[in-house]
């Protein structure tokens, strides 16, 4: 591949993570919405590992049989799973993991719920749990350095280029 071509794809790869980070943001903002990563085949196959789900606020009486649901128990971790069971009167839903033969061992409590699940977008959490790490944190940081930096010499050189340019249609 010639570098002009490497050096597009890779211009459109850290374009595309800027405006999704940009669009998340502003999503979150502006509606309230969470992203969380899938981490586990439970759900497999509506939302595989590495799914990144966004999760709009939902409360007890807005949620349905059949919806997707993310949640976290006291002193658990987050959780999404589909709503198998409702149960009005105590306000707890009975969930289940998609690819798993038994519903969750218990019911989830309505102060739990943290929203019911909008999209899901394979691949992208895979990303996300990436940088959250601490050599995501440093390769997101030499990527972000490596480019301004590349930018800085092309525009130098581009300038160079120009005056060279000038001074040879001057004589």
């Amino acid at each position: 591949m010639k570098k002009s071509k490497i050096k597009k794809v890779f211009s459109g790869i850290l374009f595309g993570v800027v405006i999704a980070s940009i669009t998340a943001v502003i999503i979150s903002l502006l509606f309230g919405m969470r992203f969380y990563s899938v981490q586990t085949g439970s759900m497999y196959p509506t939302y595989p590992v590495g799914t990144m789900v966004l999760v709009e606020p939902a409360k007890f009486d807005d949620i349905s049989e059949g919806d997707v649901i993310t949640f976290q128990p006291s002193g658990s971790s987050v959780v999404t799973h589909r709503v198998v069971g409702i149960d009005k009167e105590n306000r707890l839903l009975e969930t289940k993991g998609d690819n798993n033969n038994t519903k969750d061992g218990a019911p989830v409590k309505a102060k739990d719920i943290i929203g019911r699940v909008r999209l899901g977008v394979p691949f992208v959490g895979y990303v996300a749990l990436f940088i959250r790490t601490v050599f995501g944190k440093i390769v997101l940081g030499v990527i972000l350095l490596s480019v301004i930096f590349i930018s800085f010499i092309k525009g130098n050189r581009d300038d160079d280029e120009k005056e060279e340019q000038t001074e040879k249609s001057d004589e």
